[in-house]
């Protein structure tokens, strides 16, 4: 062709030393003020000015873990060299054509997010093009937000949350999101025939967004029912609480979202103390610590040695879930296996960036494998860069470098064949789903004592669950292995879970009903509400109900009680007892518990009140069938005597409706300070809803010339009418006269509630007369106890939606 043997040696040598030494030593420089494109034989020499310097690359990851570094370390060496074994298509056309200038590393710390900001901030000024990294989720949405600004797009190799997903358009991941395993677990469990669990999990943005895709997915699908619970990490009661919480709900089916290891040994030594690991009876599911860790067994070995014991009996027989992108077996002597073979310690040392993290590793240590696929996640992410900043800068051309908008336009086209699998990237920056594989590993017990994890099932997104019927799974607490999975502890309608036989038992139905005066209607939410949990196996208000055989509520009935029509609550239990009903919650007021009880009584059926508060009804021989969670007002009467003695009052009179409840309370004042001796008391009575009966009553008391005035009413119109004679006699809004008050404004929600419930014409002269009132309140739990607890969260949690659609309460 014209082409001198001269001219054939220089073009030979300069292809062969390119693809042998990966070098351009030996082609023909280009002229002087001129470059090439990119180190390529085949690219032409163009002027150089404003040359860009080449792709800088920047690399944030948490140095506690250097073998992940490696593994972008490796993929930036394997691009120096034109080792094209893993990554084919970059030795392609369109491909790598240039090395990595500069590889900067940061040690990027969870708990110092600023030190991450300094550095992208520096790398931007610097001239980096892009950034592997961040390692933590915690740290992704700040920096993701901080690279926009910077116009450096970040490729993650190892943020898996999703709690951040929305507009970052500079994040990108190599590594999957947790959404694909753990929208994966409701199937995996409703393959192994489970229909409910619980998730404990971290309080922080990874755990909580873990346990909500899970729910979510669950919801979507309707097969499994999830309760969750959080943990606060490295806090002992915190888990502790967690852990009592799950046991609560009777559920047999524990997930569990830790991170690394040290959660585990936490969770396994409160987790053990409970009863709810180790045992026949409960089933554990890691999906995360164990996959983080490299394994069940490198878990173990991980943790202290003082724990490693029970450790062992906790994790035997769990169920690991582990999402990869490639299949088991697929990684075996590939082309990233080979190149890790081949690293060398002495020049791994001699790097710049890696020297200082890996000074006191050793040849062995090296030579192990990665250990986990984040290795091949940041592997990947390296050659993403390299590949979209090649294709981006030949587009520009070299008199600058590629500009952000460009770089993301061609990181969303990247689709390659890497050292983790197929590598695509969604509109969202996220990993593509293709090749997404979720595997179901069970920690059996080796032939020497140790933990091997065995597949015993995979989980495709296109293609469902399949079980591994040829293997055979170990079950935790010497259950045994083969298929017969241990139950969920949850069990069909009309069937009990029998937690030392392990199976469900068919019960005789179980109903139940309220008399309740639904004037009120949300003490009959309560009671709903409680119905609900029994059936749902929620345990939060009530732990004890977790811990043995909870009968769910198969139906219930609602009676609207009302104090003047007893003759209807009377017909409606003995339509119940006809029925089947075995208990029933109520009634609401003392009057009708007093005529209805003894009715009950002849039907055998328990009446439990939880608003009936009068001792008339504490004798047992005559209420035999009577009981009631709401604590009888003598324990606060009683008290009456003694507050008013530490005030220094030795006289007081009493105000009381005429009717069972005021007559019991005032005689209950009078008797306790008879017996004390300290204050006499004298009481009237008033007529509920008849202002001639309270003014005779007031100016009664008035006319004793005690200045204590303690007042016994039951709702606010009782105080409304007290209110307005007791002002115009004087006796209220007085300097000379105290107003005690023991019940109305108790039963109101407080004195502010009692009084927007007033008529808005009352409330001026009511204000007057409670403004500087004492207010006597007896209850069964201590300022604050309530708040975030289990009723609180349940009550948090309601639907109106399905309330608004149950028969009774709709």
């Amino acid at each position: 062709g014209g082409v001198s043997a001269a001219g054939l040696v220089e073009r030979w040598g300069c292809r062969l030393g390119f693809l042998l030494k990966g070098t351009m030593d030996a082609c023909p420089p280009c002229p002087a003020g001129s470059a090439r494109r990119a180190e390529h034989p085949d690219e032409e020499c163009v002027a150089r000015s404003a040359a860009c310097d080449g792709l800088k690359l920047g690399f944030l990851h948490d140095m506690e873990y250097p073998r992940v570094a490696l593994g972008a370390w490796m993929a930036v060496r394997a691009i120096s060299t034109r080792d094209w074994r893993v990554v084919p298509a970059a030795g392609l056309g369109g491909g790598v054509r240039h090395n990595v200038s500069e590889f900067l590393l940061h040690d990027e710390a969870p708990d110092d997010s600023p030190a991450s900001v300094q550095a992208l901030s520096d790398w931007a000024a610097y001239g980096v093009s892009m950034a592997v990294g961040p390692s933590w989720s915690i740290a992704s949405e700040l920096l993701s937000n901080m690279a926009a600004l910077f116009q450096l797009p970040l490729i993650s190799h190892w943020a898996t949350s999703t709690a951040f997903d929305g507009n970052h358009p500079f994040f990108f991941r190599t590594i999957p999101t947790h959404s694909s395993m753990m929208r994966a677990m409701p199937y995996v469990f409703s393959e192994l025939g489970w229909r409910a669990c619980v998730i404990l999990h971290r309080d922080d943005t990874l755990g909580t967004s873990q346990a909500l895709e899970i729910q979510q997915e669950a919801a979507l699908d309707g097969r499994v029912n999830v309760l969750s619970f959080a943990f606060e990490p490295g806090n002992r009661e915190s888990m502790l609480g967690a852990v009592r919480a799950a046991r609560g709900t009777g559920r047999r089916v524990i997930v569990f979202s830790g991170v690394f290891i040290p959660d585990m040994v936490n969770f396994g030594d409160v987790a053990e103390a409970e009863g709810i690991v180790g045992s026949a009876g409960y089933v554990l599911v890691d999906v995360n610590s164990i996959h983080n860790s490299g394994g069940t067994e490198a878990a173990l070995q991980s943790a202290p040695p003082e724990t490693r014991e029970k450790l062992r009996r906790s994790l035997t027989g769990t169920l690991v879930m582990k999402y990869t992108t490639m299949r088991s077996g697929a990684d075996e002597g590939d082309g990233f296996e080979q190149q890790w073979a081949g690293l060398s310690l002495e020049e791994l040392q001699g790097d710049a960036n890696m020297g200082g993290y890996s000074a006191s590793m050793t040849e062995e240590e090296l030579r192990a494998p990665c250990g986990t696929m984040a290795c091949r996640y940041a592997y990947d992410a390296v050659f993403a860069s390299a590949l979209a900043w090649t294709r981006a800068q030949n587009r520009s051309g070299i008199e600058r470098c590629p500009s952000g908008a460009e770089l993301l336009e061609e990181l969303r086209a990247v689709n390659f064949e890497g050292a983790s699998g197929r590598v695509t990237f969604g509109e969202n920056g996220d990993r593509g789903d293709t090749g997404v594989i979720v595997l179901l590993l069970n920690a059996q017990t080796g032939a020497g004592g140790e933990l091997v994890d065995v597949e015993i099932g995979v989980y495709e997104a296109d293609a469902g669950m399949q079980l591994h019927l040829e293997e055979t799974p170990e079950w935790p607490g010497g259950r045994g292995g083969g298929w017969n999975v241990p139950p969920d502890g949850y069990c069909a309608e009309g069937r009990l879970y029998d937690g030392e036989a392990l199976v469900c038992r068919a019960v005789c139905p179980f109903k139940m009903g309220i008399i309740h005066d639904m004037t009120w209607p949300k003490q009959a939410i309560g009671a709903w509400l409680a119905f609900k949990a029994i059936n749902n196996g929620d345990w939060r208000a009530v732990p004890a109900a977790g811990m043995g055989a909870v009968q769910n509520v198969t139906q219930y009935f609602v009676h609207n009680e009302k104090p003047d029509a007893v003759s209807e609550a009377v017909r409606a239990v003995t339509d119940w007892a006809s029925n089947g009903v075995a208990f029933s919650l109520g009634p609401s007021w003392s009057l009708v518990s007093g005529t209805l009880s003894p009715v009950a009584a002849l039907y055998e059926l328990p009446l439990i009140s939880h608003w009936s508060s009068s001792t008339l009804l504490s004798d047992e021989r005559q209420y035999p069938f009577f009981s009631r969670t709401i604590p009888t007002h003598a324990s606060m009467m009683r008290a009456v005597p003694h507050v008013l003695a530490k005030l220094g009052w030795r006289a007081c009179v009493i105000l009381h409706r005429d009717d069972t409840l005021g007559t019991s309370q005032a005689l209950e004042i009078q008797q306790e300070a008879a017996l004390d001796g300290r204050v006499n008391v004298l009481s009237f009575a008033f007529e509920p809803g008849n202002r001639e009966s309270m003014l005779g009553a007031v100016r009664a008391a008035r006319g004793t010339g005690r200045r204590v005035i303690v007042f016994s009413g039951v709702f606010i119109p009782d105080m409304v009418n007290f209110g307005d004679v007791a002002e115009a006699e004087g006796i209220v809004g007085s300097a000379g006269y105290v107003l005690v008050d023991v019940n109305s404004i108790h039963n109101s929600g407080g004195t502010e509630a009692a009084l927007q419930s007033a008529p808005p014409e009352t409330r001026e002269k009511l204000r007057r007369s409670l403004t500087g009132t004492l207010v006597m309140k007896y209850t069964t739990m201590r300022s604050g106890a309530d708040e975030g607890d289990g009723f609180e969260q349940q009550w948090a949690g309601l639907s109106l939606e399905e309330l608004q659609g149950d028969a009774n309460m709709g």
